[in-house]
């Protein structure tokens, strides 16, 4: 019921002026542009046989890997559409800053025409916590935040469905400790969360390595977007 009504408050504000600015300023990301590509490839790691070309019996591979480049968009809009496609969704973003996690959550909210905390969107960083108990069905947090509840015993009930049907780790390439904790857990134990479904984001990580440890996981890569540049030269400020 409360899924219900979240979709219908978002699409009431899509309807508004300010709604149909904010649309229109998404539909010009080339992640909008990959959407049904990112959503089939998702679909297809929940198929009982991993999808067609699978051998009998196989296991969908769980993992989904995005290489989106810088500024495509998909920090923001992967996780809604996502929430647009099933509001009963479950969706945590890892961000490796506090920063990203609380900047990029207030971004998406105002995306949807929310209050950050109070609707569908929500974060969660060392210290500072803004998430609907009920409504938050797209929560951005730090990969500190998430493994410590991991590591703390809080593994079974966090990433049950109930409460995470998708993880997405954004900027995976930075290898950080905590992103390789992240990926071996995941390697060892995600068979365990037949419900989960892992996306890996990045703009540079090494595609090949990454289908070598999730084998069978598919690839989307979504093109990024230039921008008009213009040189300016001292003398010419001057003048």
């Amino acid at each position: 019921r409360e899924a219900r009504e979240s979709a219908r408050r978002y699409e009431e504000w899509r309807s508004t002026p300010a709604g149909r600015r904010m649309q229109a300023q998404r539909d010009e990301l080339p992640s909008c542009k990959s959407k049904a590509e990112l959503l089939k490839a998702i679909a297809a790691s929940c198929e009982p046989g991993g999808g067609k070309g699978k051998k009998a019996g196989a296991r969908a591979p769980q993992v989904t890997i995005v290489q989106g480049e810088t500024g495509c968009g998909k920090t923001t809009q992967v996780g809604q559409f996502i929430m647009d496609a099933d509001m009963e969704s479950r969706i945590v973003v890892t961000q490796p800053r506090r920063v990203a996690a609380a900047s990029v959550a207030q971004r998406v909210a105002d995306e949807r025409g929310e209050r950050i905390g109070e609707g569908t969107v929500g974060f969660r960083v060392r210290g500072e916590s803004k998430a609907h108990p009920q409504r938050c069905r797209l929560l951005f947090c730090t990969l500190g935040v998430f493994i410590r509840r991991l590591v703390l015993g809080q593994g079974g009930s966090l990433l049950g469905p109930d409460l995470c049907t998708h993880l997405v780790v954004d900027e995976v390439h930075e290898r950080t400790c905590e992103v390789d904790f992240l990926l071996t857990l995941l390697k060892l134990r995600l068979s365990e969360f037949r419900h989960l479904r892992v996306i890996l984001m990045s703009a540079t990580m090494d595609v090949v390595a990454l289908g070598r440890m999730f084998v069978g996981a598919p690839v989307v890569q979504i093109p990024g977007r230039t921008f008009p540049v213009q040189e300016v030269y001292l003398d010419d400020v001057r003048k």
